[in-house]
């Protein structure tokens, strides 16, 4: 559905197609559901959430043109690889989020860097979320990483020359896993 909302300002018989799928799909998987329940043995000591987060810094960044006469091949040169994250409470989603990054990148590592900050943030939020609901988080909230260069940018600061033209943004996981807010965990 995010694909198809990239298009909308100039739809074509594609996107209709693909349009109707997508619908397709949801009607069928309309008795699909979360479902939460009561656990009995989580106790206010445990009662924790777990994150897992990971970028697409290079899916097909070649693409055929199609107004082109003699498909020449052309690259976007605004691309931004697509990151997500979910947290999960007793093995049920309970906050997730898919988007394009808001920051260009050059790496794998400085993209899952960015998806690890964005992730960060929201970790951090749930923790405060937690806390206002009588729950505070006395351990590091876990996050999933699949990037081990990434993991380590994260707990050294040790490899400025490969992320130092990110946005500062990008560092907030840094410094919540330095306040020991936060902890990455290879997947």
């Amino acid at each position: 559905s995010a694909e198809l909302a990239r298009h909308m300002h100039a739809p074509t018989e594609e996107h209709w197609l693909a349009a109707k799928h997508l619908l397709a799909y949801v009607k069928g998987t309309k008795d699909a559901k979360l479902i939460y329940r009561h656990d009995p043995g989580v106790k206010v000591e445990n009662f924790a959430f777990v994150g897992y987060v990971d970028s697409d810094h290079g899916p097909d960044l070649v693409n055929r043109s199609k107004d082109s006469p003699n498909k020449e091949l052309w690259v976007d040169k605004n691309y931004k690889p697509t990151m997500g994250w979910v947290f999960t409470q007793n093995d049920t989603a309970i906050s997730w989020r898919s988007r394009k990054s808001p920051l260009a990148t050059d790496s794998s590592s400085a993209s899952e860097f960015v998806a690890a900050s964005d992730a960060s943030k929201q970790a951090v939020y749930l923790r405060r979320l937690y806390t206002d609901f009588g729950y505070p988080q006395y351990e590091p909230t876990m996050i999933h990483e699949d990037n081990e260069s990434c993991e380590k940018l994260i707990r050294n600061y040790c490899g400025q020359d490969r992320i130092k033209h990110l946005d500062i943004r990008a560092s907030v996981v840094r410094e919540h896993y330095a306040k020991g807010l936060t902890d990455t965990c290879h997947l």
